[in-house]
């Protein structure tokens, strides 16, 4: 498989058919393969490592039926990457895996999406283990160990299961109807990495991100920066993926001052900054009101820990919206303690 590592056009790949046991962890993760299509039905394959695909943010359709997966803990993280990625999976509840039934040597085919998760189990748990009495003290010093940490990283924590379970934080500003969920802005130059790397990925998520572009949804002929304008106004956030050629595209900074004053105008947490990891923040030194603002607001750092949990915190999925806790705006008595939560939900998006 170490041929993959030179095919740096490869787009379709069929490996269906070959009797495969095993595939190697390694084998997806180089970063000049962008796959579109991978084909992997009808072979042997019990398990697949852990993240595999973690790279391939660029597949359209990958097939995975009828091969010999076992229910196990080692396949869970699959079945929750493809309901992340359900659109891409080609008959998604045809593909099962084996738990044993009731007769010795039998086994049942289970869709995996299906399957709860407590249904992911290694070994036999009804089996007495003493190893278990044996690695009990250590078991509750892991547990301490463990409860200290999260109560350090209780941001990163609560960031991640607002992601997972929208639990936790409440949307105290209300979401208004808008178009799309998201305005990209982008420098023409980096339309390629835009498009491959987060738009893909933002309108493959379950449910899916409605993603606004100029180069696929502007209507050609009109005035590209009504529409812009327009654009901006009516996606319920806007997204800068701020590169070195963003700083020096006149167009560019356009875009992120009508987004800045939009924010403004409807006094709420509209704009959201990617900062590249090749990008250090002196570069923005020579644009004053983009540094004032990355100095006084929260942004991402491209690739950083819970990267994309983050960012659909900063974006709530389509059909999450605020809660009317029943009070006109500006009356009641809460005022203060609800700026001081919303406050705390923003700070969250990104502790520094």
């Amino acid at each position: 498989m170490d041929l993959l590592q030179s095919l740096v056009n490869l787009r379709v790949l069929w490996l269906n058919n070959n009797n495969l046991l095993d595939l190697q962890s390694t084998l997806f993760h180089e970063q000049t393969i962008f796959l579109r299509v991978l084909k992997l039905d009808h072979n042997n394959l019990t398990t697949l490592s852990t993240g595999i695909f973690s790279n391939q943010t660029s597949l359209t359709k990958l097939s995975l039926v009828n091969n010999k997966f076992d229910c196990d803990c080692h396949l869970l993280w699959l079945k929750t990457w493809m309901l992340q990625r359900r659109r891409v999976i080609d008959q998604i509840k045809s593909v099962t895996c084996r738990s044993r039934g009731n007769a010795k040597d039998k086994y049942i085919l289970k869709p995996i999406i299906e399957l709860p998760d407590d249904a992911f189990i290694c070994g036999d748990e009804s089996t007495y283990n003493p190893l278990v009495w044996v690695a009990a003290p250590g078991g509750l010093a892991i547990f301490l160990l463990l409860i200290l940490g999260v109560f350090k990283c209780r941001k990163n924590v609560r960031v991640w299961v607002y992601a997972r379970y929208r639990r936790g934080l409440r949307h105290l500003e209300q979401e208004p109807e808008k178009t799309y969920d998201i305005y990209v802005s982008y420098c023409v130059e980096d339309e390629e990495f835009v498009d491959r790397e987060v738009v893909r990925v933002l309108e493959d998520m379950d449910p899916p991100y409605k993603v606004c572009l100029r180069n696929r949804d502007f209507i050609p002929g009109h005035n590209n920066i009504q529409q812009a304008a327009d654009s901006i106004t009516s996606s319920r956030r806007t997204l800068l993926v701020l590169t070195e050629r963003f700083l020096q595209d006149r167009w560019c900074l356009w875009e992120f001052q009508v987004a800045h004053q939009q924010a403004v105008t409807d006094q709420a947490y509209r704009l959201i900054i990617i900062i590249m990891d090749d990008l250090p923040l002196e570069a923005c030194d020579d644009v004053m009101d983009l540094k004032q603002y990355l100095t006084a607001n929260k942004y991402l750092l491209w690739g950083e820990l819970l990267f994309w949990d983050k960012l659909r915190q900063a974006v709530p999925p389509p059909g999450v919206r605020g809660e009317d806790d029943g009070e006109e705006e500006g009356g009641g008595g809460n005022n203060d303690s609800d700026e001081s939560d919303y406050e705390d939900r923003v700070n969250i998006f990104l502790p520094r």
